[in-house]
């Protein structure tokens, strides 16, 4: 009788100290999250300038403000990648100058939509990790119009790409546009190769947008394939978000080896 007592005894200290490691777990849990920090990007406009720094540092729940140049964030990923191949993939220009806001978890929201709110903002954007959403931010779609498109069927396909869940930044490029483009990046010798082009423009009008989440990638092109199949108003389509979610692994790959060391 005495030994049932006992282990009766033992199993109520048992379950005792089992919901004490319980509340102290949870409590720790709760602790965590509540001093967990979160970083928000902040992609800036040209009309950017150095002392709104303060408007975000005023901002409540902002832990820590820092500010890197476009030449700073291609540096910093250039040493992170740690490939050859970058510097042929990307240059300076590719990248936006940004602001990290390191915000405490439950203020992330709100300082989002303050931050936007302050107007020298292009967006900006929640992560766990930044330079994996600065890739991100150059994933890029481009839809290429037949040649002779009325207004109604160009508005068509940029509808369309607005429509697009997880896409932004979409906007019309004119066959004019294009030809400009072209020129710029022909330099000194543009006015030999495009005398030509002038006379009848042979670039196609298009419409392009980003993609701001690698997880939505494989989506949007199966909806931009399927768009097109219902349609004879886009030829063909471009992207990159192969070669930056490549990229991406990489880093990643490069990081999870640094910290195995």
């Amino acid at each position: 009788m005495k030994e049932n007592s006992n282990k009766s005894l033992i199993l109520k200290i048992s379950v005792v100290i089992l919901l004490i490691l319980v509340l102290i777990g949870v409590i720790y849990l709760l602790m965590n999250k509540e001093n967990k920090k979160e970083n928000i990007i902040v992609y800036l406009k040209d009309e950017y300038k150095e002392s709104n720094l303060s408007d975000i540092k005023n901002l409540k729940g902002v832990e820590n403000v820092s500010y890197m140049s476009n030449k700073d964030v291609y540096k910093k990923l250039k040493e992170k990648i740690k490939s050859e191949d970058f510097s042929l993939l990307f240059s300076e220009k590719d990248f936006d100058d940004i602001i990290i806001v390191e915000v405490k978890h439950n203020y992330n929201k709100k300082i989002t939509d303050d931050i936007n709110n302050l107007g020298f903002a292009k967006k900006s954007i929640s992560t766990d990790n930044v330079y994996e959403q600065v890739l991100m931010n150059l994933a890029s779609y481009a839809m290429y119009l037949k040649l002779d498109i009325s207004d109604e069927e160009f508005d068509k396909v940029y509808n369309f790409a607005k429509s697009i869940d997880g896409v932004y930044d979409v906007k019309k490029v004119t066959k004019d546009e294009a030809l400009n483009s072209a020129k710029g990046q022909l330099g000194k010798d543009a006015d030999k190769v495009i005398a030509e082009y002038e006379k009848s423009n042979p670039f196609s009008a298009s419409v392009t947008f980003r993609v701001s989440n690698m997880n939505d990638f494989d989506r949007i092109e199966n909806e931009v394939k399927s768009f097109m199949g219902e349609s004879d108003i886009v030829k063909r389509y471009n992207t990159n978000t192969k070669t930056i979610k490549s990229v991406i692994d990489s880093m990643n790959k490069n990081e999870k080896e640094e910290k195995d060391k």
